[in-house]
Order: C-alpha cells, then sequence, then structure tokens
C-alpha cells in the first residue's frame, strides 16, 4: 500500500531526497532538505532529487504518480539484481539456494526495501552496476570505453559518495589486476595491454572528475563549504558522538534531528542556515576528539560490531529478533571468513562481495551507521548466504572458469 500522509510519501520517496526535489520542482533551487523552509543547501547528493524534480515534472506535481513510478522502479531493480543473484548462484550451486537466499534477505530488509525505502534500492542498484563483474551494461563495446565508464562513475558519486567510493575503489583493483597478471617481463603485446589498462583506468578517474567538480564548485559558491559531494558527514558524526552513547543513531536520536520540525535543531538549523549548523558541529566535533579520543574509537567499535552482526551493547531480545539478525550475520561472518579460509572462497562473485562489503561501510564505521544501510548491500548479502546455503545443505560445484 502506498504512503498517503504527507511526510509519509517522503520517507518512502526518500525523505531528504524528496524535498529538495520538490524544492527543485517548486522553485528551481536546491534546498530546504527537511520540507520547511531553511535556504539552499548540499545536504544530499544531487542526482536522486534531480530524477524526483523530472518525475514530478512529467507527472505535473502528482506525489502519488510519482510514488507508483519510484514503486514500479524499485521493483524492476529489485527483479534484475534478484535474477542476476540466482543466475550466479545456478554456477556454483543451485538456482534454489539462490531464490531462498535472496527471500532471507529480502523479508530481512523489507521495510527498507519497501516502506520506508529512502534511497536504498537505488543505491543497491547503483551499488551492483558499478562493482560487479558481467552486471551485463558493459558488455557493449561502447559501455567498456573509458570515457562511459568515467561518466558512469561521476554519476555514481552524484548518487553517493560512498557507492561513488566503492566504484573508484573496484575500478581501482581491476586494473591493479590486470596490471599484475601483464609484468613487465612479459611479452611486448602483454605490456601493451597492461598500459592501455592503466591508461583507461586514468581517462575514466579524470571523466569522472569532471562530471563531479562543477557541483564542488557550487557547494563552494552557494554554500562557502568545501564538500565533495554533500556536505551533512560532519552533521552525522556530531549526532552520533553527542547524541548517542554507542555511537549508532536510532528512532530516539531522530527525535532530535533537524528533519524533525519542532527539535531545538531545526530551530538552529533554521535561524542561522547550514553554513553555520554545520560549521558549529564540526567546532563541537574536534573539541569532542580532543578531550576523548577513546570515546570515538570506542562508538567505531560499535558501529563496527552492529553493522556485521546487528548487536548493541543494549540489545534485547525476542524469537524473531534473534532469527532476523541470524540472518542478517550469515553473509558477514561469511565475509570475515574469507580472510582465513582457503581456496574455495576464491570465485570472483563472492571475492567482490567481500571486497565490496569492507569498502561500503569502512566510511560508515567511521562516521555514522544506521540500520537501513545494510539493505544496499543486498546483491552481496544475497550471494554470501546463497554460497553458506549450497555449502551447508547443497553441493558445491565451482567451475575453473569461476576462480579467481
Amino acid at each position: 500500500m502506498l504512503p498517503t500522509a504527507s511526510r509519509e510519501q517522503g520517507l518512502f520517496l526518500g525523505s531528504e531526497l524528496f524535498f529538495v526535489g520538490e524544492s527543485l520542482y517548486r522553485d528551481g533551487c536546491f534546498a530546504d532538505p527537511f520540507g520547511y523552509e531553511s535556504g539552499a543547501t548540499g545536504w544530499v547528493a544531487p542526482l536522486i532529487p534531480t530524477v524526483l524534480m523530472f518525475l514530478l515534472w512529467i507527472t505535473g506535481g502528482s506525489i502519488e504518480s510519482v510514488a507508483i513510478i519510484v514503486l514500479i522502479l524499485h521493483t524492476v531493480m529489485l527483479a534484475s539484481m534478484t535474477s542476476r543473484v540466482i543466475q550466479e548462484s545456478r554456477q556454483w550451486g543451485s538456482a534454489v539456494w539462490g531464490g531462498i537466499a535472496v527471500s532471507l534477505v529480502f523479508c530481512s530488509d523489507f521495510e527498507y526495501l519497501f516502506l520506508v525505502t529512502h534511497d536504498c534500492v537505488s543505491l543497491a542498484f547503483f551499488l551492483f552496476l558499478a562493482c560487479y563483474p558481467r552486471a551485463g551494461y558493459h558488455r557493449a563495446k561502447i559501455f567498456s570505453s573509458p570515457a562511459f565508464v568515467g561518466l558512469s562513475g561521476g554519476l555514481l558519486i552524484l548518487a553517493s559518495p560512498v557507492i561513488g567510493f566503492c566504484w573508484f575503489a573496484c575500478r581501482s583493483l581491476n586494473v591493479w589486476r590486470k596490471t599484475e597478471a601483464n609484468p613487465s617481463s612479459c611479452r611486448p603485446k602483454q605490456r601493451f595491454q597492461a598500459k592501455a589498462d592503466l591508461r583507461g583506468g586514468l581517462i575514466g578517474c579524470v571523466v569522472a572528475s569532471m562530471v563531479v567538480v562543477p557541483w564542488c564548485f557550487r557547494n563552494q559558491y552557494v554554500l562557502g563549504l568545501v564538500a565533495p559531494v554533500k556536505t551533512n558527514a560532519m552533521f552525522e558524526l556530531y549526532q552520533s558522538m553527542y547524541h548517542t552513547n554507542d555511537g549508532i543513531p536510532d528512532a530516539s536520536t531522530f527525535l532530535l534531528h533537524p528533519a524533525i520540525e519542532d527539535s531545538y535543531l531545526a530551530d538552529e538549523y533554521r535561524r542561522v542556515g547550514e553554513a553555520k549548523f554545520l560549521q558549529t558541529c564540526s567546532e563541537k566535533v574536534i573539541g569532542r576528539l580532543r578531550e576523548r579520543p577513546d570515546w570515538y574509537l570506542n562508538q567505531v567499535g560499535h558501529r563496527l560490531l552492529y553493522s556485521l552482526l546487528r548487536i548493541r551493547s543494549h540489545s534485547s531480545w525476542n524469537a524473531l529478533g534473534i532469527v532476523n539478525a541470524f540472518v542478517y550475520a550469515m553473509p558477514f561472518v561469511i565475509s570475515i571468513g574469507t580472510l582465513f579460509i582457503g581456496y574455495r572462497f576464491r570465485i570472483a562473485w563472492l571475492s567482490a562481495s567481500v571486497f565490496v562489503i569492507i569498502v561500503f561501510l569502512v566510511p560508515y564505521w567511521l562516521i555514522s551507521f544506521y540500520s537501513r544501510y545494510a539493505a544496499i548491500l543486498f546483491v552481496p548479502r544475497c550471494l554470501l548466504t546463497s554460497w553458506l546455503l549450497s555449502a551447508l545443505f547443497g553441493k558445491l560445484n565451482i567451475p575453473q572458469r569461476l576462480r579467481l
């Protein structure tokens, strides 16, 4: 059932993303990220609000129509990712285990995939395209060109800096592997290919930078803030350090968020503007880090444990919570296990899953981690869960071509 209330529609369509998209459609300004008048913003990455603005334009401003379109797009994205997971599961085990794995992960994250979606489904799909070999979009020659790869990478950065970071890490690893496979002692043809791979990677990075730099200049010119894509990182760190004990925001923490119109932080945000507000947050964060660096490191440890196992120091457990935590933890436990266990894990898609999970989570360990972020790891979690089910209850069949 689609949400009806304005605030519910905002949550379904991306919360701050939706409100900025609505501001773009209504006033042509990238502003008002919390649904009330607050001025220019860089709080969110620009790509998804721009898409929502376009959808509002083609539907004549009908939020209900946009919600239906977004629901259809999310369904198509999830179907595409599910199809690929099942296809890959068939390579080493059985499609049945792939389907069961998808069902388990889907049920575990149903709230964030279909109810309070924010940007989880879109970013999960972008992560799928950015980081996995043979995801399909690069098979045509034009799509594998360095210029197109760089353009797509720049757009991914404008969708989410963390997804962009994952894209850059995966591209760098891919180039490194190719150059390592063609050392300078090899034949001239192989050396030429290694140089071409390195050159293509550099061109891709340059093109991606050209896509992102104008937005960085915009943030500097309009807000006076040096922010690569989004400006809210320092607030997230401030919130984790000052409004939580373990560094993990929850529903009670959100009551103090500027998105809550009658909160004291919302009053301050409106009164001083985003730039001054974030500067104040930055000063408080630096002060706390100087006074209690151990406090910050302790919170990083709590975020790491919670992001991998969904365990908090004050967790209360019931039967459903235990099952959900077990399903959630399975792929992350496998990721840890791959650091110590041998050749059976050396499969391209599984290795990519482990790498993507680690790279994706590192920024959130350092700054702030919401439970919804795990839904963005839909594909790697499904793949690793499928592998575990095949290993425990089926028969693994790993063709040589799938091994690294």
